[in-house]
């Protein structure tokens, strides 16, 4: 199941999250994807891999909370309040594009927000 909405980018990144599906995560991001990280950013899905596998290795669950969906177009802005047990609670910036598919994926993803 791909992102109809951008909203929905939320719903199935804490789903998939939380089934420690990390190429379900991936397929979330766009190919050249930008995730931002405590140690900066890394650009292309395989860079973002290993990222995202750390995340899922703590074998924690996720909730998330869409706080901002504005469209302009193909493009969205979020923000979601997510929170993982026993880890502690945040906030994202991010940025998704509507493909040629039709589907949401993540562009810019800042999981720290600003």
């Amino acid at each position: 199941m791909a992102a109809n909405t951008p909203e929905q980018l939320h719903e199935l990144f804490a789903a998939r999250f939380c089934a420690g599906d990390l190429e379900g995560l991936l397929d979330l991001y766009e190919d050249n994807a930008v995730l931002v990280t405590l140690n900066g950013a890394r650009t292309g899905r395989e860079a973002i891999r290993p990222e995202i596998q750390a995340l899922l290795g703590m074998g924690l669950p996720i909730r998330m909370e869409t706080r901002v969906s504005t469209c302009a177009g193909d493009l969205a802005l979020l923000s979601c309040q997510w929170t993982i047990e026993g880890v502690g609670t945040g906030h994202t910036v991010e940025v998704a594009r509507q493909s040629a598919d039709g589907f949401w994926r993540f562009i810019i993803d800042h999981p720290w927000g600003l």
